[in-house]
């Protein structure tokens, strides 16, 4: 029997605000699933449940243990002046990964050169590649991509593309968020579209597929509208 990761009715709120309501679907191993949406939408939060780094007020998220799980992050707070190596090193020991694998997972994201530089002086997209980088320190079978194609330069958005078809080859389950509505389209298996804190709709990718991209982002635009369903 196949693994799977089942949300059911899944509500978290801050204060007075709902982040994410009632959600609930099911994702089989081996799925690329997009989450799309206007920003507040809940993608971000769902992620942050699917991590572990905070817990639903209500429902259920069920199957996660299953899996060995890599999370990139969408921001993350950096100790004044640590370098790329710095913070690296650190994950690698967390994850009890190889020290050998700090360099070689910098060089894959083309930080080689910059991996003695203060991530503070980073650019945005030097931010996401390195970000993405410490999910390569240890090998896992569930990875979850919060925005990994933000501020990326023209080559290394072609290189996310080929990212993805790697992860797809060698079957891993990938939940990512994004506003690169093409993207999300060419590379997932199923899309799962929020407004106002909830999942819309989820409906496969395929489908998407067949219309040219013009359209595909008019018809997906007017899901995200639908706030408040």
């Amino acid at each position: 029997m196949s693994r799977r990761i089942v949300l059911s009715h899944v509500t978290k709120t801050y204060g007075t605000k709902r982040a994410l309501s009632d959600a609930s679907a099911v994702w089989e191993e081996g799925s690329i699933v997009a989450l799309v949406g206007a920003n507040g939408g809940g993608k971000s939060t769902l992620l942050k449940l699917l991590s572990g780094v905070i817990h639903p007020d209500e429902g259920s998220i069920d199957g996660l243990e299953q899996f060995s799980m890599a999370s990139m992050p969408d921001r993350l707070a950096f100790s004044r002046g640590w370098t790329a190596e710095d913070w690296l090193g650190m994950v690698a020991k967390w994850k009890k990964a190889p020290r050998s694998r700090v360099k070689e997972v910098l060089s894959e994201a083309g930080l080689d050169e910059a991996r003695t530089k203060p991530v503070a002086a980073f650019s945005q997209g030097m931010l996401r590649r390195l970000l993405y980088a410490q999910t390569r320190l240890t090998p896992a079978d569930l990875i979850l991509l919060d925005e990994p194609e933000g501020g990326l330069d023209p080559e290394w958005t072609v290189r996310l593309e080929q990212e993805m078809d790697r992860l797809r080859d060698e079957e891993k389950t990938v939940i990512f968020s994004t506003h690169w509505l093409d993207f999300a389209v060419e590379k997932a298996d199923w899309l799962c579209i929020f407004a106002g804190g909830k999942i819309v709709v989820q409906e496969e990718a395929a489908r998407w597929r067949l219309l040219d991209s013009s359209t595909r982002r008019h018809d997906l635009v007017q899901w995200i509208r639908r706030d408040g369903l």
